[in-house]
């Protein structure tokens, strides 16, 4: 069992979203955790996962699969660290842009 510990703090004081098209993009919704622990996931949910066609990665990138596969609702996972000024741009990629996904 476990708790998690709630804070009065707004997320919009620690990361602004900004949907640069609505019409491509209707809703964002953010959450902020504090204090995680990336490890490897149980080995319950790395099993569902391959056997859903998944290659399990860690247990904060799994966690995530996981829920998406219950819920039939896309979500990501960003390290809050990483995301420039705070501010994150949800938008189309630009032509000739390019990124690299988990599994290469």
């Amino acid at each position: 069992e476990w708790e998690i510990e709630t804070t009065d703090e707004a997320v919009a004081d620690l990361l602004k979203v900004e949907i640069l098209d609505p019409t491509l993009c209707g809703r964002f919704v953010a959450t902020v955790l504090r204090d995680i622990t990336i490890g490897s996931s149980p080995a319950w949910m790395a099993n569902r996962l391959t056997a859903l066609g998944m290659r399990p990665i860690n247990s904060i990138v799994d966690i995530s699969n996981y829920v998406m596969l219950e819920l039939g609702q896309p979500n990501h996972t960003f390290d809050l660290a990483t995301i420039p000024d705070g501010h994150l741009r949800v938008r189309r990629a630009a032509e000739g842009e390019t990124l690299v996904t988990l599994d290469g």
